[in-house]
């Protein structure tokens, strides 16, 4: 396999000063980087982690909505050998807390919205965080983080690279960790063909992993773990005409099943939520 961190999936031999994210956090003042950007940034949240004795296999969360940080972030806690928790920010506060604590969360990387949702005694780094005069504060990202250098750790076959969560929607939340190289694998398979460099990727669903069921005739449901975290297209959920459509199907992490009749949906299944249902769901 040619890589041997999920957190680093930087091919160098090739240009590395084209873009590579578009952040819209303010859409009227669109943030680029550079892919050299992203490895160095990427590269310094590593440094940093083993710099304060984070030790290898320990956890660290990002509670922030979208934002070029947060990938950076989470490509950085895998560099280094931690294990990068993405915390769903909707759920109920009380359950935020018990992901924290189940997860024995050592540090956390927060937007200033989210800030609020980590419980007192856990460290955080904002990325927001700025001084009275504008200027990058204290424990702000901008500041704490210098991009430079940085030898990605190389995971062992079975080392835990992301811990995800489920919603809980049934009970509490479960971890699920996933290896470095399970997710390795699952992205060489679906890269192995020629990439066209000029492609663009719009993400518009969360980055923290997040589940929809519903109950009815046909029950659907669908985990999205993080897939953009590991540079893999995601599927589409176009909110204006509430159309959920899949491109998964292979029992990934995005894979659609069926429960009930335990039929198996096919690739681009195309589903409505439909208010007038008695199941809410029908098929297209």
């Amino acid at each position: 396999m040619r890589w041997h961190n999920l957190g680093d999936l930087i091919d160098r031999d090739r240009t590395l000063d084209k873009e590579a994210i578009i952040d819209l956090v303010d859409p009227a003042s669109p943030q680029i980087y550079t892919h050299r950007q992203i490895d160095r940034l990427a590269n310094g949240v590593a440094k940093y982690l083993v710099g304060q004795g984070f030790a290898r296999g320990t956890h660290i969360a990002i509670v922030s909505l979208n934002r070029a940080e947060y990938l950076i972030t989470y490509f950085g806690i895998m560099r280094a050998g931690c294990v990068a928790v993405p915390v769903n920010i909707k759920l109920p506060r009380d359950t935020i807390d018990y992901v924290m604590d189940d997860a024995s969360i050592a540090l956390a990387f927060v937007d200033a919205a989210n800030r609020p949702l980590v419980k007192d005694g856990v460290p955080v780094i904002d990325f927001d965080e700025a001084g009275p005069g504008g200027e990058a504060g204290p424990g702000g990202f901008a500041r704490t983080i210098t991009p430079g250098d940085f030898t990605s750790v190389a995971a062992a076959p079975d080392e835990v690279g992301q811990m995800l969560y489920t919603s809980g929607s049934t009970g509490r939340p479960k971890g699920v960790p996933l290896s470095h190289y399970g997710q390795l694998w699952a992205l060489s398979t679906r890269t192995s063909g020629a990439l066209n460099e000029n492609e663009r990727y719009i993400i518009a669903q969360p980055l923290f992993p997040h589940e929809w069921t519903v109950r009815g005739e046909d029950h659907l449901r669908y985990q999205r773990l993080g897939r953009a975290a590991a540079g893999v297209r995601n599927p589409q959920l176009h909110r204006g005409d509430r159309q959920i459509q899949s491109h998964g199907g292979d029992g990934g992490a995005d894979d659609v099943g069926a429960r009930g009749e335990g039929e198996r949906f096919s690739q681009a299944t195309r589903y409505h939520l439909d208010p007038a249902s008695d199941a809410g769901l029908r098929r297209r």
